[in-house]
């Protein structure tokens, strides 16, 4: 039986985030009138991760190699514990495409065809979001606000999917978003945690949960992917060019 590298890998990416090696300085928004959700802006970004990943009886554990170009290209790469890459993928705004170096094919997603996989509406700015911690819509002023002491629960719709995006009043960044889709009720869990600074003013979670419940198309059954992220270096740049290296070799066939 083949080594696969799962079809689902380029999800494994879907959701990798970023670290940072100091200790998060303290942040006080409570006296604030205005909610003020603290967002990370750049030009560049990387990231050295490991991720858990699990669905079913499928795991995969991996080091991985993030770099993005904000609103444009999201690339990756990842090692599993055999010491060599095993899969490439990059991520546009049009799709998704991961090539299995271990099996010598190469998957090309569409949004529609990841939405219709997973039953939930998937897009780059969701992906994006994922990975920075950001919200993955902009908040605006006349959506619904539940202040807690800790945090505050901005709800948000779009069409028949809630966005409730939990945001801490210490710190004013994204703590957990939960997104439901009503009619199938799969839902996206994430939970950041352990934030630190890179940077100078930088603030990343250096830890993160992704749980992805879901039914496939026209049955009842359930299913749950889950995945472990512990992230354990992140460079923002700002004006300095990073390269996106990416090919499909001809003798690779297509999934």
């Amino acid at each position: 039986m083949k080594n696969r590298l799962l079809p689902q890998a380029g999800l494994i990416a879907l959701i990798l985030f970023v670290s940072c090696n100091k200790k998060l300085a303290y942040f006080d928004f409570l006296e604030r009138n205005k909610l003020d959700v603290q967002e990370i802006n750049f030009d560049y970004f990387s990231t050295k991760t490991k991720i858990n990943y699990t669905e079913g009886d499928n795991k995969i554990n991996a080091s991985a190699n993030i770099r993005i170009r904000k609103d444009s290209i999201i690339w990756f790469s990842l090692t599993p514990a055999l010491g060599i890459e095993a899969a490439r993928g990059i991520i546009t705004k049009d799709s998704l495409v991961v090539v299995d170096r271990l099996n010598k094919v190469y998957f090309v997603y569409t949004y529609a065809a990841l939405s219709e996989k997973y039953n939930f509406n998937i897009d780059y700015e969701l992906l994006e979001s994922i990975f920075l911690g950001n919200p993955p819509r902009n908040i605006k002023e006349n959506e619904r606000v539940v202040r807690e002491t800790d945090y505050a629960m901005v709800e948000q719709k779009e069409g028949e999917v809630t966005f409730n995006n939990y945001i801490s009043t210490k710190t004013s960044k994204l703590e957990k978003l939960s997104i439901v889709d009503l009619p199938t009720t799969n839902t996206l869990n994430i939970t950041y945690s352990d934030f630190q600074v890179v940077g100078e003013f930088h603030i990343f979670p250096f830890q993160s949960l992704i749980s992805l419940v879901y039914n496939k198309p026209g049955t009842s059954e359930a299913f749950n992917t889950q995945i472990e992220i512990e992230h354990n270096k992140a460079d923002v740049e700002d004006g300095k060019k990073m390269k996106f290296p990416f090919n499909i070799p001809q003798k690779y066939e297509r999934k």
